[in-house]
């Protein structure tokens, strides 16, 4: 089992690593973990499973939870990593 790093408290700290990725502009493919790391240059809107009425604003980098064969639909191009 691997081990957390730790901050400065002694409280571990979360990590994840990116091991897919791709500049999604209309629907991505199919999510194949349960969190997603999002950025995009310029705002731009994004939904899962829906319309994009979700507002990420540029530079802003935003993790989400999804479920395993979810949709990423964005308006604009957006920087989708799947993170596990």
């Amino acid at each position: 089992m691997a081990v957390m790093p730790k901050d400065a408290n002694a409280k571990a700290i979360p990590c994840l690593r990116p091991y897919s990725t791709e500049t999604v502009t209309g629907s991505s493919s199919p999510c194949t973990s349960t969190v997603v790391r999002l950025v995009a240059d310029v705002p731009a809107l994004y939904g899962v499973e829906g319309t994009a009425e979700v507002l990420l604003p540029a530079g802003v980098v935003e993790y989400i939870r999804v479920n395993v064969g979810d949709i990423i639909t964005t308006a604009v191009a957006v920087n989708v990593s799947q993170m596990g």
